[in-house]
């Protein structure tokens, strides 16, 4: 299947709307309310979903829509979120504007991840009107706060909205650039990770007589030796995980043995590795250095009932039929196969991925500059999703 040049026009102009919207996270509204306009126009069942966040007073959306009869067939998720970060500096190009120069489009969040997000509804138009009696179901979704603090539009779609498991899931993401490399690609999976803090109490003193005191600053820095020497297990293709101090904090008053100390860590895990082994390991590592500063250990706190507020680390093995089938496609479209990557980055997809265990891939455009300016996608790749995303459903649904 391919584009005609009225149908790369018209996906241009979604692709140059989306760009030209603001919608860095927690500002999200009149993104979703075009994608939903956009998407109605296309035919497509479209609904917006609310949520709550009261930690941030904050009140969020989502958009979702299901197609399909229900009939026998598999269900198939096609995923990606509608917010970027905050606009950075150096654009040499207005950030709001979607500039084309060439092959390339240029604009905040136009690569990572407003041109997959306007791929998915294209396909998705153009499909549902050429075959509206396709077996199964399809499932989208754009999120809201992806960029932002725990994939707030995903965790609460998650448990509002996706009640059944998907059989496969697409999204979106920018795959190679994820992958650090600049060739079409199918992410795999990606490692996870978990934030979590070191609090040690131990006794005030004056500095003068350090041995009336605990020092909870002395303790800390045990501490973050211990806890940057953990070994990571390690997975044959995503890697090892790792453990990183990336915080430590002690003081007291002036000239006092500090009485207090917190210690912040971010810890990549891989399979077979979780909030729990995490856990584990953080407890162990303290109680071998047999400190006499009393320790408290907290992970970040759950946004919602069902999650640990951490991102769990999944993979999907490439013997997957559905990924064959991209395979397949791919390389009739590029005359070669796909580069097979994971991703270096932890995004919705773990969510998707990992908690939930929805067999889970990232398929995107090429381009370059996501989070920094002169962000740009390179159009020819972004028609090419679209027709790969047409090629797919026609190729499992009919």
């Amino acid at each position: 299947m391919k584009l005609t040049q009225e149908q790369k026009h018209e996906a241009l102009e979604l692709l140059i709307e989306l760009v030209e919207t603001p919608s860095t996270y927690f500002n999200e509204a009149a993104i979703m309310e075009l994608a939903q306009d956009r998407a109605q126009k296309l035919g497509l069942p479209v609904s917006l979903h609310n949520y709550r966040f009261d930690p941030l007073d904050f009140d969020g959306l989502n958009l979702h829509g299901t197609i399909g009869p229900g009939s026998d067939g598999p269900l198939i998720y096609l995923g990606g979120h509608l917010d970027t970060v905050n606009i950075t500096s150096g654009w040499t190009r207005d950030p709001l504007k979607g500039t084309r120069e060439g092959n390339r489009l240029y604009g905040t969040g136009v690569l990572d991840m407003k041109a997959g997000s306007a791929a998915v509804l294209i396909a998705l138009g153009m499909f549902y009107r050429d075959h509206p009696d396709f077996k199964g179901r399809i499932i989208y979704h754009f999120a809201s706060v992806e960029e932002g603090p725990y994939g707030l539009g995903t965790t609460f779609f998650l448990k509002d909205i996706l009640k059944e498991k998907p059989d496969f899931a697409i999204i979106t993401e920018p795959s190679a650039a994820l992958g650090e490399i600049d060739e079409p690609a199918i992410c795999l999976g990606a490692k996870g990770g978990y934030n979590y803090k070191v609090h040690l109490k131990g006794a005030s003193a004056h500095a003068a007589t350090p041995e009336l005191g605990i020092s909870a600053a002395d303790d800390g820095a045990k501490v973050v030796q211990a806890l940057n020497r953990i070994q990571a297990k390690t997975h044959p293709v995503l890697g090892s995980g790792a453990s990183c101090v990336i915080g430590f904090h002690s003081g007291g008053g002036a000239a006092s043995v500090p009485g207090e100390a917190e210690v912040e860590v971010f810890r990549h895990v891989v399979p077979g590795e979780s909030i729990d082994t995490v856990r584990q390991e953080v407890e162990q590592a303290i109680k071998d250095l047999d400190l006499k500063s009393e320790t408290t250990l907290r992970f970040r706190a759950s946004p919602a009932e069902g999650f640990d507020g951490g991102f769990p680390p999944y993979y999907t093995d490439q013997s997957n039929e559905y990924i064959q089938t991209l395979v397949r496609l791919m390389t009739e479209k590029n005359g070669a196969e796909p580069v097979m990557t994971v991703s270096n980055s932890i995004g919705d997809f773990n969510l998707v991925g990992g908690l939930r265990q929805i067999p889970t891939v990232l398929v995107g455009p090429l381009g370059d500059k996501i989070h920094q300016s002169d962000e740009y996608v390179e159009l020819d790749t972004y028609y090419q999703l679209i027709e790969l995303l047409y090629e797919f459903l026609v190729a499992e649904l009919t």
